[in-house]
């Protein structure tokens, strides 16, 4: 996926950004710049990850050499924070009017989570998420209108999950369910009520938030979404360790193990906590290959994963079902992909099925959209044909 020299490269700079990170943390002093590294390395790999605002806070003494570089990121830092007021205050607005108008409206992920760093800057998002019951959906997206939010283009309406936009730094997204339906431990939130989970907000009527343990679980579940898709980068893994270091002594411990048994992933479980704690506390064995694996590929990863790791990924999975030809059934998927990934790329599907052909079609002739990843995607196929 990567050249080995750049590979090399982001490994050690991400590994001196999570020492930047522990050290904040921790109290402690922060790491000089190592050996063969340069500070726009270290600003690109944060804001791919976006820390950028709190690696700077880290290293800011350091980088007076570099003014150029250090007005850049200052900037950057600037646009984040004026972004992160705008997402508390929109919020505070929106859960009121959601409160006003009798909707029982949930925060979760960021919005839920921003508490737990030492700054709220620290910890960036693009957009705030709502969850609303899907009797509701309608009535809550006709109130954001009402706000001056515009509503996108909806991806997947089947979801009944919506999109906003309140430019110029506002995101909102409203869900009927933690998980989308097709995704892969999706059964368990449809399985149980989520809102007799949920606790009221002091202040808001209506205003909800998940318990610790639910809250915690959801981002595992939301970690592993992501990590087994295209990856997922060192903020995510930051909000594990921050999640454990404020609620780890007073969530039920049993609780937690029942439902990861029903999830399925009390081994990925441990495995995730060991990473947090040997990226930001202060592990107390040597970390097992599978935690140093989830860290290279966390490094590599950035927000929310690569087009790369994915395609490896589901190269992995067809190689994995044992199967001859398992090539040639790939290619034929990627040539010719299922309707709702079409329904992605070209949304007119939605309303005219009828013209799934037609865009087969029209994707196989735009060679410019995917030419650029044939090269990679075969010497994927060639690397995976050596490990088998």
């Amino acid at each position: 996926m990567y050249e080995a020299t750049e590979k090399q490269q982001k490994l050690a700079c991400g590994q001196y950004v999570l020492a930047v990170l522990a050290a904040l943390l921790q109290g402690a002093a922060v790491p000089p710049l190592p050996a063969g590294l340069t500070w726009p390395q270290v600003y690109a790999l944060a804001k791919a990850h976006a820390l950028e605002c709190m690696v700077l806070a880290g290293v800011e003494p350091q980088l007076q050499a570099e003014p150029e570089l250090l007005a850049a990121w200052r900037r950057r830092r600037d646009l984040d924070t004026v972004q992160t007021l705008t997402q508390i205050s929109e919020q505070q607005r929106v859960l009121a009017a959601f409160s006003q108008a009798g909707i029982p409206v949930l925060r979760v992920k960021g919005s839920a989570l921003r508490a737990l760093y030492p700054r709220p800057e620290y910890r960036q998002m693009s957009d705030i998420d709502l969850v609303v019951r899907a009797e509701n959906a309608d009535r809550a997206c006709a109130l954001l209108r009402t706000l001056g939010y515009q509503q996108k283009p909806t991806k997947h309406p089947e979801q009944k999950d919506a999109e906003f936009a309140l430019p110029p730094y506002m995101g909102l997204e409203v869900h009927t369910n933690l998980l989308a339906p097709h995704e892969k431990r999706a059964a368990y939130y449809q399985q149980q009520d989520i809102w007799a989970k949920a606790r009221q907000e002091p202040g808001l009527p209506g205003v909800y938030c998940l318990r610790p343990e639910d809250e915690y679980l959801y981002q595992l579940a939301h970690f592993l979404k992501h990590y087994e898709s295209a990856g997922i980068g060192l903020r995510q893994v930051l909000d594990l360790y921050l999640c454990w270091q404020a609620w780890g002594s007073r969530m039920d411990a049993a609780y937690l193990g029942r439902e990861c048994e029903k999830m399925q992933i009390t081994t990925a479980r441990t495995t995730m906590e060991q990473l947090a704690q040997y990226c930001f506390g202060k592990p107390a064995a040597r970390p097992s290959a599978a935690v140093l694996h989830m860290q290279q590929e966390c490094i590599l990863s950035g927000v929310y994963g690569t087009a790369e790791l994915w395609r490896q990924r589901e190269i992995e999975a067809a190689q994995h079902t044992g199967q001859k030809g398992w090539k040639l059934r790939y290619f034929c998927q990627r040539l010719f992909p299922p309707v709702e990934y079409l329904r992605v790329r070209y949304p007119r599907l939605h309303r005219c099925p009828w013209l799934y052909p037609f865009y087969w079609l029209c994707r196989l002739l735009d060679f410019g959209s995917w030419k650029k990843n044939f090269r990679t995607e075969i010497a994927q196929l060639k690397n995976a044909d050596r490990r088998g």
